[in-house]
């Protein structure tokens, strides 16, 4: 492997897309995650109904966008994998929110996970 084909890999040029449109994506995955987790906060302060479920999508997303990230980059660093285990601590734990305080969005998905209570 020549260096030029290891510069092409991590620049995005591989790919067809430029260093500023992949530094742009990256940006705008960051805003969109640090809103939808402001907005999580938001809806747990207020204790409103559906903050579970946001605090797991959110992990979760964090989650596939740090995969997602080391895809298109083709590389992995410590925040890489710091950010993966804050996300996938925050999905898990909005998970057992959603188990605890019966918040399952859909019944199907209650029904498919067997959590159904004795009523």
């Amino acid at each position: 492997m020549k260096a030029s084909d290891d510069k092409d890999r991590t620049s995005g040029t591989a790919l067809g897309v430029s260093a500023a449109a992949l530094h742009f994506l990256v940006g705008a995955g960051g805003i969109a995650g640090g809103l939808g987790n402001l907005a999580a906060g938001m809806l747990t302060i207020f204790k409103a109904k559906g903050r579970e479920c946001l605090t797991a999508c959110m992990g979760g997303l964090l989650v596939a966008w740090i995969v997602i990230q080391c895809l298109i980059l083709w590389t992995v660093n410590g925040l890489h994998i710091a950010f993966f285990a804050v996300g996938a601590v925050q999905g898990c734990l909005g998970f057992a929110l959603i188990i605890r305080n019966d918040a399952f969005p859909l019944p199907m998905l209650r029904r498919l996970l067997r959590l159904e209570n004795s009523r």
